[in-house]
C-alpha cells in the first residue's frame, strides 16, 4: 500500500461548539513516507527548493519574485535582531551590553541599507504597473503598495542615524 487514508467520524456524543453543525466525515490523505520519492513541503523549504512567487503562480512577474526575495532578506535581518533583543532582555550578562549594542546596530544598519537601496526603489517603480493592473486587495498589489510606502519612509532616515538610535537604545537597556 503506497498511501493511507484516515477517516475521522464525528458522532452525536462529540462535543461541538455549535450543535447545529451537521455530522460530517473528514478524510485526510496521508502519503506513505517510505515509498514517496517526492520531498515533503517542509523538506523543500529547508533545502530551498520550495516554489515561491512565479514558480508557484506561473503568470506572476519575475520582478515580483525579486521583490519578495529582497523583502525576505530584510525580514531575516530584522528577525535576527529581534532574537538578539530577546536574548538581551532574558539571558544576557550585564557586561554584555556594549557588544550586544554593536551587534544590534550592525543588523539595523544592514536592514536599513537593504530597505532603502536605490535598486529596491527602481524595482518598486517597475512593479507599479503590476500594482495598478491587479485588484487593490490582491496579495501582489498589497505587497507592492506597502513595500513602496515603507521604502519611502525609511529613505528619509540615514543608515548611520538608524544604527546609532539602535545602539543607544540597546546601551540604555
Amino acid at each position: 500500500m503506497t498511501d493511507a487514508t484516515v477517516a475521522i467520524k464525528t458522532t452525536a456524543t462529540d462535543r461541538r461548539p455549535h450543535p447545529t453543525i451537521p455530522l460530517t466525515f473528514f478524510s485526510l490523505h496521508i502519503p506513505n513516507p517510505v515509498t514517496t520519492d517526492t520531498p515533503s513541503p517542509v523538506q523543500r523549504i529547508r533545502t530551498g527548493s520550495a516554489p515561491i512567487g512565479s514558480a508557484f503562480v506561473p503568470d506572476l512577474d519575475p520582478r515580483f519574485d525579486e521583490l519578495l526575495r529582497r523583502l525576505g532578506e530584510i525580514s531575516d535581518l530584522q528577525r535576527a535582531a529581534g532574537l538578539l533583543v530577546w536574548d538581551q532582555e532574558t539571558k544576557m550578562p550585564p557586561l554584555g551590553a556594549p557588544a550586544r549594542a554593536e551587534q544590534l546596530a550592525t543588523l539595523a544598519r544592514l536592514a536599513h541599507d537593504r530597505a532603502t537601496a536605490p535598486e529596491l526603489g527602481s524595482l518598486l517603480e517597475e512593479l507599479r504597473e503590476l500594482e495598478e493592473s491587479s485588484d487593490p486587495e490582491s496579495f501582489e498589489a498589497s505587497v507592492v503598495r506597502v513595500a513602496r510606502s515603507d521604502h519611502e519612509k525609511r529613505r528619509r532616515v540615514p543608515s548611520e542615524l538608524r544604527a546609532e538610535m539602535t545602539r543607544a537604545g540597546s546601551l540604555g537597556y
